[in-house]
């Protein structure tokens, strides 16, 4: 008995073992080289950034967003340069819709990752639609391209060569203010939506864009009844001030800014 309990548990170790053995994912740089992709934050979503200038107050600009490129194996000891490159079907122009603050495109001596920053400027071409800019890893002397796709948690495929980049000034009534019940609430105390609204509210509290854009945020943090009493409030007597002192502020149709019946 004794000596069948042994043998069980050997071979309990070595199935154990074999299915430890199983699941180890390993790369041998002798033979595939280094690979280089774009690192993705998340597994369940495309690879790229979008970013919309609609709410934002007129001084702003400018943007910059933010990538990650990273690459196989051991690091090096010098900087190692890397290709991007424009896709077809890219609506965006260079020098006009955007530049690369990120002056070489390299992983850094010693690293394996990098950061690429892309600024992006806000032209009157994106009152009317969203620009894109399609870019891909190319290979080169130091990189090969040879980690293509990923499968994500959805079981889809995502491309490791492949991002974009979006870009508009278009403003629709955010998620918040569509949406029972904070609509209703935003329209008793903020009145009726309108995009120079939401950028003067946004400019006068310094309020993050995501409060009123984000389902997930509007959810989880649902506007109080102070909090819209206290913005309708403060804006109410705010536009006053200004309409007495000459300077009557109208949203994009025109019309005359008010608030909503509730606010005091």
């Amino acid at each position: 008995m004794k000596k069948l309990l042994n043998i069980m548990l050997v071979m309990s170790a070595i199935i154990i073992a074999s299915c430890k053995k199983e699941t180890l994912i390993t790369f041998d740089e002798s033979i595939s080289g280094n690979s280089i992709y774009f690192e993705s934050p998340s597994l369940t979503t495309s690879t790229g950034k979008s970013f919309t200038f609609g709410y934002s107050g007129p001084g702003i600009q400018d943007t910059t967003l933010t990538f990650t490129v990273a690459v196989t194996g051991k690091p090096s000891d010098k900087d190692r340069t890397f290709s991007l490159a424009a896709q077809e079907g890219s609506t965006m122009t260079a020098g006009l819709n955007y530049d690369f603050v990120t002056e070489s495109l390299s992983i850094p001596a010693k690293k394996v990752k990098t950061s690429v920053k892309i600024r992006l400027y806000r032209t009157p071409d994106i009152l009317t639609q969203r620009k894109y800019l399609f870019l891909k890893l190319v290979p080169n002397d130091n990189f090969n391209t040879n980690l293509k796709n990923r499968v994500t948690t959805n079981k889809d495929t995502l491309s490791l060569l492949d991002y974009y980049v979006g870009v508009d000034d278009l403003v629709t009534p955010p998620y918040a203010w569509s949406v029972t019940p904070y609509k209703t609430n935003l329209d008793n105390y903020l009145g009726a939506y309108s995009k120079v609204k939401l950028q003067l509210l946004i400019s006068l509290f310094e309020i993050d864009p995501i409060v009123f854009t984000d389902q997930k945020y509007a959810k989880d943090n649902y506007f109080s009844i102070p909090l819209l009493s206290y913005w309708g409030g403060f804006m109410k007597l705010w536009l006053a001030r200004e309409a007495v002192a000459g300077r009557v502020h109208k949203d994009e149709n025109g019309v005359e800014i008010t608030m909503g019946i509730r606010a005091q």
